[in-house]
């Protein structure tokens, strides 16, 4: 279950409020947001232990969290061409796999 930015503050809000309850925060959850599915026990115990440890609720799992691990450049496209141009038969694999060419921004 993927918890919208508004649910993550709620509960973060409202566990301590209702004495480190899961059920009763489950409970509250389910009549606010009006969702059949509630976060599990767990999950609210491990939100909560990450508010306390970073101070923010965001979770970066979602969506790309990560930059782009290439970049296609000029030379990367030139580079590129050449190679297949002179090997055609040259997987995409083993054409990126020679990094001393390849600009990698990471």
């Amino acid at each position: 279950m993927v918890l919208s930015l508004e649910q993550r503050i709620f509960l973060v809000l409202e566990w301590p409020h209702l004495e480190h309850s899961c059920v009763e925060t489950r409970r509250s959850f389910r009549r606010i947001f009006l969702e059949r599915r509630d976060p599990s026990d767990n999950a609210i115990k491990a939100l909560f232990e990450m508010f306390e440890r970073t101070g923010n609720v965001n979770d970066d799992r979602i969506g790309n969290v990560c930059p782009p691990r290439s970049a296609i450049t000029e030379s990367n496209s030139d580079y590129v061409h050449l190679v297949v141009r002179q090997r055609p038969r040259t997987s995409v694999h083993s054409i990126f796999g020679e990094k001393n060419n390849i600009i990698f921004i990471c």
